[in-house]
């Protein structure tokens, strides 16, 4: 066995389903996957739209060949809060108020969209990278939170299977 990254890793499977005629509208994930620049580039030059969430730190250029900045500098968080409203829609509890801003970027060469939104009851900041540069905010939002509801669900079901505590990573 030798070592693969976990974003080639998921990449190697996104080309499995492809070659078995498996096609995704969009594709979601957090800092994790949406801080590897070659993973998303691979994901851009495939047709493959995302929405990823990065780190506030993440690297970005406001133009072809100018100076690389942090995600944070190039849209605040007080930017974002003077932004358009969206809500996120929840079942088990109060739906939650987003505010978000965009940019235009670039990342490792290719055309991208720098998204920054701040919950309006707890100001916590989420900053996102989409190459889905044509899509109204509201729909780049809505995919973008999409991933808490499938997180949530996993949480359900393996506390259901009570599997509320197993770390699949690891052997113990």
């Amino acid at each position: 066995v030798r070592y693969r990254a976990k974003w080639r890793i998921a990449f190697d499977q996104l080309l499995r389903l492809d070659g078995n005629g498996v096609r995704f509208d969009w594709l979601t994930f957090d800092e994790g996957y949406g801080s590897k620049v070659p993973f998303l580039k691979l994901l851009d030059l495939g047709g493959q739209r995302f929405v990823a969430e990065v780190p506030v730190s993440f690297s970005v250029r406001t133009e072809d060949g100018g100076p690389a900045r942090r995600a944070d500098a190039v849209l605040t968080a007080q930017a974002a809060a003077g932004g358009a409203r969206w809500r996120q829609r929840r079942e088990t509890v109060a739906d939650a108020w987003w505010r978000g801003a965009e940019a235009e970027v670039v990342v490792g060469r290719r055309r991208m969209r720098l998204v920054a939104a701040v919950n309006e009851a707890s100001a916590e900041v989420k900053y996102f990278v989409t190459n889905a540069v044509g899509e109204p905010l509201r729909a780049v939002l809505s995919v973008a939170f999409r991933r808490a509801t499938i997180e949530h669900t996993f949480r359900l079901a393996k506390g259901e299977a009570g599997l509320t505590h197993y770390e699949g990573r690891q052997y113990t």
